[in-house]
């Protein structure tokens, strides 16, 4: 079994940490006090340019009822991703 680096992990995370938000249509500010961190820190997450905690990215897993794997392994990400954006689309 191949092992992914850790960079394409977190840019995994932070693609799906944006667009599970979208879909659910949350804002950053209520998910902000739902994990504990500011609208800052969280826009440089959804925006790849910083990586969130283990707890941050386990907390919002469980907000949105996600398997934390699922960055871990690039078919199930991609599958997971399709998902939300043909979500998003239905919902314009």
């Amino acid at each position: 079994m191949r092992l992914e680096t850790e960079e394409k992990v977190a840019g995994r995370i932070c693609t799906l940490m944006h667009a599970e938000r979208k879909v659910k249509k949350i804002s950053q500010q209520k998910l902000c006090e739902s994990l504990g961190i500011t609208q800052g820190l969280l826009s440089k997450i959804e925006n790849g340019k910083l990586k969130p905690s283990v707890y941050v990215w386990l907390t919002f897993c469980r907000l949105f009822n996600i398997d934390s794997e699922v960055a871990m392994n690039e078919s199930q990400f991609r599958k997971r991703l399709t998902t939300s954006k043909k979500s998003i689309t239905k919902k314009k």
